[in-house]
């Protein structure tokens, strides 16, 4: 009767512990791989849902318990709407509101958003008026009636900035200030409530309204509807005016949230990359630990015991390794994250909309992910490591060729595997699919398809080199190619990771190398202006503010100006979502776009557009799916659900939601709205823009505070946007490198540590301390310079999928492929040092051993 296999039990974690602490050095490179993967993983993870968090605390501050809302025109919904639905008396809760942003310097000049409400009509909808519930003194509400600037903010805010109930603030709304004065604190009872207010000024809606000049106009008003009631919904919709629009509040904030799921996605995908690099570090550094101990794991069988056994001892030594290494990775990624959240709100403010978190998110999810992550990763990544030692019969471990022949025949399987893992990414990215899973889905195909191609290269081209080295190099020179190939079942590996980390630091440098040149480009095609005038700030959510007409009067009789160009930029709604709208005077912006497609020429489709059409941007037709080619665009005007059609696609870079252009008159036809948000100035020849600059800044200061550039200084903060855009692939790329760095310098300590004993062997057969050296500098030299060759067309074929397929596919931008070649220099530069120190501690070691040492050493 056969005995009952052995399981897990606790001297199999034993045996791993004791050899991990006997190989401190090989057990801190195992660990910082994993530590390095987890932590971008865990920081990315906490930067992501810190800011979807700080997008949803600041949604349902602003929000409560809305379910619908009722939106107009840019320029604002007449209250008489909300005193038409309260006369109808109709049976559920309606609320008015003044939302915009403002900006105070008591409160660090950070984006606040200001709600103005109805304290009477509150209650149904946000509690923060509620004494009872927000420990708000019933003086405070008294005042908040009757102070003139009255504004309410929350404990946690007035604290971080020291304030406190009585203080005097001045507001700054579309570049005027205004003063307000704090009457009183609100102290939420609750977390989600307290970090909900961290961005919020609350005020009356009467106050709301001269703050932001908006007398007579509401933004939107509440509503609190019975769910999939349509009946009260057709009952609404007879009381509106064809300038009102009624909507579920799901509808914006999920397409404001869509916005950015991408560039989430995209970041997420790039930490994974970097633990994908760290477990080729673990499958390598566990590969050298079975290797290493053959003959321990045939004894151990010829002792008794079994394969299964021997297979559990491999693993438990890796979940060890997973355990500690994913436990400092997520305390690294805590750190990380920090950071992470700075860079990553900054890009979301920089492209997609107003976003301020003021502190990390720590969800327990995202700890049970790095952990998980870490440990599934590493145990799978020893499996076949296990599966090695657990197999080999005891007679053939103490044999090291039977190993290095069961590589060479994996070599040639590897191939197969490799080109079909290649083909099969290649055929899911040919997938006319705009699906971004797919997308990274084919890119990783293609990386690990070339992975495994790159042992059999690896053999090919120590073989060239060591056929040249015969004819015309030295013994050394013939040595060190031989060497690498006589231990390929472990230097493969290395070079493989190695390979893999450098292609994706190509890559990404040549994409955004190419999206910087494409940017450039673009704006030296449609910056025709010569001194630029607007709103304070690049944020497109801050676009309904409006310059004065007494500014805009004084631009006008500036001596030097040859014309003035005025833009209106909006976000108007439609039934697919908010839509960003530029209307302009330009007479000539038809000529100016750069077009991925027009209806005729550019000036002919142009004068399509000052008869009502729109052009369109590539990012918002690829967003709602419109034909490149010609279609229509549905907007609710004030004149009720309008058709446009679109004449044109043109090229567009300022932001990934995309927007339209269309003819200012035509605008102000459908939208009662006379407020112009920019003005470009063209100047008569031989005017001086910084002159014109400065002057203009000195007169219209007084008047309101705007933002006035000229056409170089314009160019240069839109580069240091996009710059500072890419700052968090930069990191990303950086610490990935730096996991391959630590993977390649510990397989090759490893390699060069196992073969003490031969090394030894060749002193004694005559090798100096020099020769030593040097061979074992070029053993190394020729893993890394391998590494470096590979990631470079590697490098090119990623850079061309990200370009042309993931960044298509993410945010809608077609962009033109530029070539530097400086990002492969770096690579291999970067390869060939990382190998090289990795050999500096191995030939000092044996420079240092008696050679009879060596030949001792096991």
């Amino acid at each position: 009767m056969q005995p009952a296999p052995r399981v897990f039990s606790g001297y199999q974690f034993r045996f791993g512990w004791r050899y991990l602490t006997r190989t401190p050095w090989q057990t801190l490179l195992m660990v910082l791989g994993i530590m390095l993967g987890v932590s971008l993983v865990v920081a990315i993870d906490l930067a992501n849902e810190s800011a979807s968090k700080a997008f949803d605390l600041s949604t349902e501050a602003v929000a409560g318990r809305t379910t619908h809302i009722i939106t107009s025109s840019p320029a604002g919904l007449a209250d008489e709407v909300y005193v038409r639905i309260k006369q109808a008396g109709l049976s559920y809760p309606a609320a008015p509101v003044v939302s915009q942003y403002v900006a105070s310097p008591q409160l660090g000049g950070l984006p606040m958003q200001l709600l103005g409400v109805d304290p009477f009509s509150e209650q149904p909808f946000r509690s923060y008026l509620n004494s009872g519930e927000q420990s708000l003194p019933a003086s405070a509400l008294v005042d908040f009636l009757t102070v003139p600037g009255a504004v309410l903010i929350s404990t946690d805010l007035a604290n971080r900035f020291g304030l406190s109930a009585g203080a005097e603030i001045s507001l700054e709304v579309g570049g005027q200030a205004r003063p307000a004065r704090v009457v009183g604190l609100i102290d939420p009872r609750d977390d989600l409530s307290r970090r909900g207010l961290n961005s919020l000024i609350l005020t009356d809606i009467a106050t709301a309204q001269e703050l932001t000049g908006q007398l007579g106009l509401l933004d939107r008003v509440d509503l609190i509807l019975p769910q999939d009631d349509a009946a009260a919904v057709d009952a609404l919709q007879q009381l509106l005016p064809p300038n009102a629009v009624l909507m579920p509040t799901s509808a914006r904030q999920g397409a404001v949230s869509q916005m950015t799921a991408a560039f989430r996605t995209n970041l997420t995908a790039l930490s994974l990359l970097a633990l994908v690099v760290g477990v080729f570090l673990i499958y390598n550094t566990m590969t050298f630990s079975v290797v290493r101990r053959r003959a321990v794991f045939g004894t151990l069988r010829t002792l008794g015991l079994t394969r299964q056994e021997i297979f559990l001892l491999v693993v438990a030594e890796a979940f060890l390794v997973g355990l500690i290494g994913s436990g400092l990775g997520i305390g690294l990624g805590l750190l990380l994250g920090q950071g992470s959240v700075r860079l990553v709100t900054r890009t979301i403010n920089d492209l997609f909309f107003t976003l301020t978190v003021q502190e990390m998110v720590v969800p327990m999810i995202s700890i049970w992910k790095g952990a998980l992550i870490g440990l599934v990763s590493t145990v799978t990544a020893a499996v076949f490591p296990a599966w090695e030692a657990a197999s080999v019969p005891p007679r053939e471990s103490l044999m090291r060729s039977q190993l290095e022949q069961r590589a060479q025949k994996m070599i040639r399987s590897a191939v197969g595997l490799g080109l079909a893992v290649l083909l099969l990414g290649v055929a899911i990215l040919l997938i006319p699919s705009p699906s971004l899973i797919l997308g990274f889905g084919g890119t990783f195909g293609v990386t690990i398809g070339i992975a495994l191609l790159t042992p059999a290269f690896t053999q090919l081209f120590m073989q060239t080199l060591y056929r040249l080295a015969s004819t015309k190099g030295g013994v050394l020179a013939r040595l060190a190619p031989q060497q690498v190939i006589s231990s390929l079942s472990r230097t493969s590996i290395a070079i493989a990771a190695l390979m893999i980390a450098l292609s994706v630091a190509i890559g990404v440098t040549l994409m955004i190398s190419s999206f910087r040149y494409t940017v450039v480009a673009w704006m030296d095609q449609i910056l025709s202006g010569d001194v630029y005038i607007g709103p304070p700030g690049s944020n497109l959510t801050l676009t309904n503010l409006s310059i004065e007409p007494e500014v805009l009067t004084a631009v006008g009789s500036l001596p030097g100006v040859e014309r003035v160009d005025l833009l209106r930029s909006v976000t108007v709604d439609s039934p697919q979502g908010p839509i960003f709208l530029g209307a302009n005077n330009n007479p000539l912006d038809g000529a100016e776009q750069i077009y991925l497609w027009v209806d005729g020429s550019p000036m002919e489709a142009w004068e399509k557009v000052k008869a009502g059409a729109l052009l369109v941007s590539e990012p918002l037709a690829r967003r709602l799916d419109l034909p490149l080619n010609g279609d229509a665009l549905d907007l609710y005007t004030d004149q009720g659900l309008r058709s446009f059609p679109i004449v044109g696609v043109y090229y567009d870079y300022s932001s990934a939601q995309g927007g339209a252009i269309m003819w200012l008159e035509q605008y102000r036809q459908y939208w009662n709205d006379q407020g112009i948000s920019a003005a470009a100035l063209k100047l008569e020849q031989d005017v001086d823009a910084d002159q014109v600059a400065a002057e203009l800044q000195n007169q219209i200061l007084p008047m309101q505070r705007l933002q006035i550039r000229p056409n170089r200084e314009l160019r240069s903060d839109t580069l240091e946007i996009f710059d500072r855009t890419f700052a968090i692939t930069g990191a990303l790329q950086l610490l990935t490198t730096l996991v391959a760095f630590v993977g390649v310098v510990s397989a090759m300590l490893s390699l060069q540590l196992e073969k003490q004993r031969q090394l030894g062997l060749f002193r004694v057969l005559g090798l100096t301390v020099r020769q030593m050296w040097r061979l074992i500098l070029m053993e190394t030299g020729l893993m890394g310079l391998v590494a470096g060759v590979v990631a470079m067309p590697t490098g090119y074929l990623l850079a061309l999928i990200l370009v042309y397929i993931i960044n298509r596919r993410s945010f809608g931008w077609t962009l033109q492929m530029h070539i530097l070649p400086e990002p492969f220099i770096q690579a291999l530069a970067v390869s060939l040092i990382a190998a090289l120190l990795a050999g500096l501690y191995p030939a000092w070691r044996v420079s240092r051993r008696v050679a009879a040492d060596a030949l001792r050493f096991e």
